[in-house]
């Protein structure tokens, strides 16, 4: 058996795409079927092991529905881009919890009241503003700014303005925000927000990025990147704030 599985998982896309379970096993459901039988053979006896036991087996049977229910009808089921940050946040939900969705690209969502912001960029700051933007297909990047981090430890938050009249579906070609973070002129990451997950088509809506520093960096740039899409989207009243958080 160990080697069945090994092979089954041994290919690089080991999710199977956007497989809910491991479709690679059905055509040896039947081999896997005698062993299934002799285990529950064993745990006929009524004790505090058989009633645990069953009592897994209705959770596990439990989970396996809401999950087939989001796959086809509820919508929390998202293939190919699930994250175990976003798993949790709608784990047995029947509804989508607020921002919770943010969770597909990015690590952390904060949720509690800002104390004492630090402003870093704003549309009123002529100086270091972005700049209210416009990509498409001949225009992918959004002009970038660098900001030196008052903290090496907290959180930043930037936001703005979107629409877009022909919304992207396809989310490797989505909108991204970007933060990029340096230390001592060193990348150390990047965290992003895929700006179409929240749009809906010809409607403006005002979207935020949470992003808590890790690594101690000294720096972040701010931009946005069109990702290769022929669809158009602009962005306006761009912000960036810096927070400690709790």
């Amino acid at each position: 058996m160990y080697w069945i599985y090994a092979v089954t998982f041994a290919w690089d896309i080991w999710w199977y795409g956007g497989s809910v379970s491991q479709r690679a096993l059905v055509q040896i459901y039947p081999v896997l079927a005698f062993p299934l039988a002799a285990f529950f053979d064993q745990i006929r006896k009524i004790n505090l092991y058989s009633v645990s036991l069953a009592g897994f087996l209705l959770f596990c049977t439990h989970y396996n529905f809401w999950m087939t229910h989001h796959c086809h009808f509820g919508g929390l089921f998202v293939a190919g881009d699930m994250t175990s940050e976003y798993l949790r946040a709608v784990f047995l939900r029947n509804e989508m919890p607020a921002e919770a969705r943010k969770l597909l690209d990015t690590r952390k969502i904060y949720t509690k009241e800002i104390v004492q912001p630090v402003t870093l960029m704003t549309p009123t700051d002529t100086l270091h503003y972005i700049g209210d933007f416009c990509l498409s297909d001949s225009a992918q990047y959004s002009p970038s700014r660098k900001f030196a981090l008052p903290d090496r430890k907290g959180w930043l938050r930037a936001s703005g303005d979107f629409i877009t009249h022909h919304k992207e579906w396809e989310a490797w070609k989505m909108t991204q925000l970007v933060l990029k973070y340096f230390k001592e002129g060193k990348e150390l990451r990047s965290d992003v927000l895929r700006i179409q997950r929240h749009l809906d088509q010809d409607k403006e809506a005002h979207l935020w990025l949470d992003s808590k520093l890790r690594y101690e960096p000294d720096s972040v740039q701010i931009y946005f990147w069109h990702a290769d899409s022929k669809t158009s989207i602009c962005g306006s009243n761009i912000s960036l704030f810096y927070h400690k958080g709790e």
